[in-house]
């Protein structure tokens, strides 16, 4: 825990708050510097230059929201994060503290050890957020480079051009970020799928609070929602936040809020169709395998019926044979021993015609597994062709290089 004694964390306080008895332990952990008169704040933290700030939140009516919009805007200390601690738990204050600047929540009552925990994950996430965004201006650079003289427009268009080509959920995230990267924008998508739910990030890693606000509001909300420079856009199955919309460009904020439905209008039907072939090739891949268990089946029966006709074929040829030769040695008179073989052949010519009925119903378990055959290759060849229409997009996919003025 030594790493952890050296780290600076400013804990502001609210007074009386039912939750400060929580953060007695955590100098034990923690370098923890406490304030708690507003006024200390800003010039406490520009001093400090504090790993996390940690807000609590008293449930008295004292409003510290306004304090942690104060801090994010404050330029010396904006990318220091910002955690509430507070006993309120519901998404009203969550939007409130996600609009002021809040980095995350702390929900109470808990233990020290999930507190530890808690900010333990938050400066993990910091330190990995710092390398991301590091290497994803490095990228953001790479591709505004070979995007020169594109257009926004043009680059709307590129991404509703490319989504008849993608086949995965992956690859429709990263050209949407491709997109958004060339137009300087952070963002966290979400994409709610027929079969489970699926967010991603330009930057790389997405916060349990964007991933909570994209879910709850996404059935809830209208088409946009505004929280001061975040901006999120919800479509049936995709919405997007955008974490740093330009509130001083008033011409560049309105052609965002452009274009940005337009492509998420084309990746909403993308979303189905992706959904839809995938339901095809399972319900095919599924047919498929019952006709060939039905096939199996009926050629197992059909040879166990064939089987037991020549068993009974045999056994009744062996009995006439046996017949023949020991009638004349039992005494019946003439008269007897002619009736009985005359009944015995007619028993057996029966039993032969009925064996030749069953012959029929062979041909018939012939005709039936000819034709699951034919539906069996008949469904490999649907499966076969919504594989190779994938590759064939992919293959036909419009080349990077083209340019729109």
């Amino acid at each position: 825990m030594s790493d952890s004694e050296n780290l600076e964390i400013l804990l502001i306080e609210a007074e009386n708050s039912r939750v400060n008895s929580y953060f007695d332990e955590l100098a034990e952990h923690f370098h923890v510097t406490r304030v708690s008169h507003s006024e200390e704040v800003i010039e406490s933290a520009k001093r400090l230059n504090p790993v996390l700030i940690i807000l609590d939140v008293d449930d008295q009516g004292v409003d510290r929201l306004a304090c942690c919009q104060q801090l994010s805007q404050t330029q010396e200390i904006a990318e220091v994060p910002i955690i509430i601690a507070t006993l309120n738990h519901s998404i009203d204050e969550r939007i409130k503290g996600y609009e002021a600047g809040a980095f995350g929540y702390l929900e109470f009552p808990l233990d020290l050890q999930y507190i530890k925990n808690k900010i333990d994950k938050f400066l993990t996430h910091e330190e990995a957020t710092t390398q991301l965004a590091a290497d994803a201006q490095a990228a953001t650079n790479t591709a505004l480079s070979a995007m020169v003289g594109n257009s926004e427009l043009g680059q709307a268009i590129r991404f509703v051009e490319k989504t008849y080509a993608i086949n995965s959920f992956d690859t429709l995230a990263d050209s949407l970020f491709s997109v958004t990267n060339a137009l300087n924008l952070k963002c966290v998508v979400y994409i709610k799928s027929a079969d489970d739910n699926y967010f991603f990030s330009s930057e790389g890693s997405v916060l349990p609070i964007e991933a909570e606000l994209l879910q709850r509001m996404h059935d809830e909300a209208g088409r946009f929602v505004d929280l001061n420079h975040r901006t999120l856009i919800f479509y049936p199955r995709i919405s997007i936040l955008i974490k740093n919309m330009p509130q001083d460009d008033t011409e560049r904020y309105g052609r965002i809020k452009d274009l940005l439905p337009s492509m998420l209008g084309a990746a909403d039907a993308r979303i189905v169709s992706i959904d839809t072939e995938a339901a095809l090739t399972r319900q095919t891949d599924s047919v498929g395998k019952t006709f060939e268990q039905v096939r199996d089946t009926l050629n197992a029966i059909a040879y166990d019926y064939s089987e037991n006709q020549q068993k009974n074929m045999a056994t009744m040829s062996q009995m006439l044979s046996e017949l023949d030769i020991h009638i004349p040695g039992m005494g019946l008179e003439e008269d007897q021993e002619e009736y009985l073989l005359k009944r015995i052949n007619e028993a057996v010519e029966d039993a032969a015609e009925i064996m030749n009925n069953g012959d029929k119903l062979n041909s018939s378990f012939k005709t039936i597994t000819t034709l699951l055959n034919f539906l069996s290759r008949q469904q490999d060849e649907i499966l076969e062709l919504v594989k190779s229409r994938k590759q064939e997009q992919a293959d036909q996919a419009p080349e990077d290089d083209i340019e729109f003025f």
